[in-house]
This record gives C-alpha cells, sequence and structure tokens, in this order.
C-alpha cells in the first residue's frame, strides 16, 4: 500500500500539525498549495478561504484527528465538501487504492473541487453535486447573499436568504450507490435530522462518522441524540488538541449555540 502523504511527525500534536501545514502553504490567489495538494479556494471569501491561503489549514484540531485515523485503501465521504479542504485530506491519507466522495450542493463550490480535482489528477475523488437530506429529487439551496459559499436546505437558517437550485439526495440512496464506505465526514448545516432518518441504513454499515450537531438547530435535541445513540451508543467528541473524549447529551444540551463534532465509532 501506498504511505499516508501527512508525515507522521506532523500528527504528534495539533501545534506539530499546524507548523508543518504553515512551511508547506503556497497561494497563487487561486490555488493553495497545501497539504502537498493543490486547492482551489474563493479567493473573496474572508474566513475559510482566507485562512487556508494564510496557514494551509482549517479546523486543525479536526483534521488532525481525523488525519490520524484515516488509512491507505479507505473508501470516505465529505458530506458538506464546501471548498475541499477535507476532500483533499482524506485523498492524501487514503491514497491511490482509496476512494473519496466529495458530496457538494453548491454549484460555484462543484466547480472549484472539479478545479482542484483535475489540478491534482486524482483519478478517485467523485464530485458529487447534491445536497443529503430527506428525498431524491430537485430542492433549494439557502445561501448568503454575499459570498455564496456556505449554504443549508433550512430557509433562514444562519441567514441564509438567497435560493439556488440543488439536487437532493438520501445518504441511503447514495451509499446503495457508493457500496463499502469506511469514514463519513458530515457538515450540512441544520439537515441533520433528515440526513439521519433517511440515511439508517447506510450509518448502519460505516463503522466510522464525524457528524456536527448543534443543539439549538433542533426543535427536540435530545430525541435527536437518543436517534443517534440507538445506531452509535457511545458519544464522543474531538477536544482542540484533537483528542478523543467522551461527551454526554446533557453537555451537548446544556450549551446549545455551540457546534460539536461528535466522534461516532463502533
Amino acid at each position: 500500500m501506498a504511505a499516508a502523504e501527512i508525515p507522521v511527525a506532523a500528527l504528534g500534536s495539533r501545534a506539530e500539525f499546524e507548523e508543518w501545514s504553515r512551511r508547506e502553504v503556497a497561494c497563487d490567489g487561486q490555488f493553495v498549495n497545501m497539504l502537498g495538494a493543490k486547492v482551489r479556494i474563493a479567493a473573496d471569501e474572508p474566513i475559510i478561504g482566507a485562512h487556508l491561503a494564510r496557514d494551509g489549514f482549517w479546523e486543525s484540531w479536526i483534521a488532525l484527528a481525523i488525519a490520524r485515523r484515516i488509512e491507505p485503501g479507505m473508501r470516505c465521504l465529505d458530506v458538506g465538501a464546501n471548498m475541499g479542504y477535507y476532500t483533499a485530506l482524506l485523498r492524501l491519507q487514503c491514497g491511490a487504492t482509496g476512494k473519496v466522495w466529495a458530496v457538494e450542493p453548491s454549484q460555484r463550490l462543484c466547480g472549484m473541487l472539479r478545479e482542484t480535482v483535475a489540478a491534482n489528477q486524482w483519478e478517485n475523488v467523485e464530485i458529487v453535486s447534491a445536497a443529503l437530506g430527506d428525498h431524491n429529487g430537485p430542492g433549494t439551496l439557502w445561501v448568503s447573499e454575499d459570498q455564496r459559499i456556505n449554504g443549508s436546505l433550512c430557509h433562514g437558517w444562519g441567514g441564509y436568504t438567497a435560493g439556488e437550485p440543488c439536487q437532493v439526495r438520501t445518504l441511503d440512496a447514495l451509499a446503495a450507490e457508493c457500496g463499502r464506505i469506511d469514514f463519513a465526514k458530515i457538515d450540512v448545516d441544520s439537515s441533520e435530522e433528515e440526513l439521519w432518518h433517511f440515511g439508517r441504513q447506510a450509518l448502519r454499515q460505516i463503522p466510522l462518522v464525524v457528524l456536527e450537531v448543534r443543539a439549538d438547530r433542533y426543535q427536540r435535541p435530545a430525541a435527536f441524540l437518543a436517534n443517534i445513540r440507538r445506531i452509535f451508543p457511545v458519544l464522543r467528541t474531538i477536544d482542540f488538541d484533537g483528542v478523543i473524549m467522551p461527551i454526554s447529551d446533557e453537555q451537548i444540551c446544556a450549551d446549545p449555540a455551540t457546534d460539536y463534532l461528535l466522534w461516532l465509532e463502533r
């Protein structure tokens, strides 16, 4: 098997991962050279794009935890791929013998993802132009009026009020086409309940899932967390050092405006 691209020494701690990423980064205004790959960014986007261009990483504690676990040959889903930072991370770690599906509903971002795939000549990265939700068919992606980068299937959430057409898939339908999936990173900005309900069959077959949740997105957050534990009985999260640690339903519900990255593993 091909070796992972990120040096083992860079995975020792968050500080070491960030230091290595900064040493590697270079930007020409459209593409950022980082993680040993060329990633197309939105130069006009002041948060994710600017951070990647400057530092060569995004959410380093999450990236570190994921990079430590992805091995050559693994088959990975990046749901809510955005500009493709995690897509690149997953591809570099799973290597040429693995597979990555980058799932993204925004046509603008899908165009950037295709440029990234072409620039790196990745034959085993597939772009899925769709949102994951509660049906298979047309839908509306709600985005911000200015940047049109982040988006949601829920109108008004996060200030997203500009609509653009998109395709919607259920996780179960997508997974049936993908076959074996070893890992899934899921960041769907308030559609977590719908994705989970219409992806239960697939989720029972995926051994490791990283899922972003936030209690104030749900009418009954405790009930949703209970549904998660029916498939993954133990809830854990990623701390700011990239360490996987236990977390309770009560902790998540008591801090409703905080995003938690759940580490769900059998």
